[in-house]
C-alpha cells in the first residue's frame, strides 16, 4: 500500500559539509550562519534634508562556521585541529545542500578560533567573508 506523506517541505541541516584542514583531516561543518551586507550613502536633499537617494555598493557575504576536526584515524584528527586556518588565508565550501551564496564561493578567513573542552569535542570557529567584486585573492607579504 502506498503512503502519501502531508506537508511542506523543509531544509534541514546540513548534509554532507567538510572543510579540508589537512591531507587526511576534514572539519566537520556542524553550523553555518550567512548573511549578506552592502554598504551605502544616503543623498540628501540640500534644503529639506530628506533623502532622495541612496546609492549602494560593496556588497559582501559573512559566513560565521563551526567545524569539529575529524579524520580516519585519532592521531589524523589530531592534526585537523592544530592546522585551524590563519586569517588572511582562503577557504572554498562545498555542500549540495547549501546555497550558491556558500556553495563553491571562496572565502577569505577573517578570524578562527578553537575551543577545547573535557566534556565535549574540540570546536573550531571561522568568521568568513566573500565579496562578488574581488575577483582573486592573493596574501601581501612584506
Amino acid at each position: 500500500m502506498a503512503v502519501t506523506q502531508y506537508g511542506i517541505g523543509v531544509v534541514w541541516g546540513i548534509t554532507v559539509g567538510n572543510l579540508t584542514l589537512t591531507a587526511n583531516g576534514v572539519g566537520r561543518i556542524t553550523s553555518a550562519a550567512l548573511a549578506k551586507d552592502i554598504k551605502n550613502v544616503e543623498h540628501l536633499d540640500p534644503t529639506t534634508g530628506e533623502i532622495i537617494g541612496i546609492t549602494v555598493f560593496d556588497p559582501r557575504r559573512k559566513l560565521d562556521l563551526e567545524v569539529y576536526p575529524s579524520a580516519s584515524t585519532l592521531a589524523y584528527a589530531k592534526n585537523a585541529a592544530n592546522a585551524m586556518p590563519a586569517p588572511g588565508t582562503t577557504v572554498t565550501l562545498t555542500d549540495t545542500t547549501m546555497t550558491s551564496d556558500i556553495n563553491s564561493k571562496t572565502y577569505i578567513v577573517e578570524s578562527a578560533n578553537i575551543k577545547f573542552s573535557n566534556s565535549d569535542k574540540a570546536v573550531i570557529s571561522l568568521s568568513l567573508m566573500n565579496s562578488d567584486n574581488i575577483a582573486s585573492y592573493a596574501a601581501i607579504t612584506a
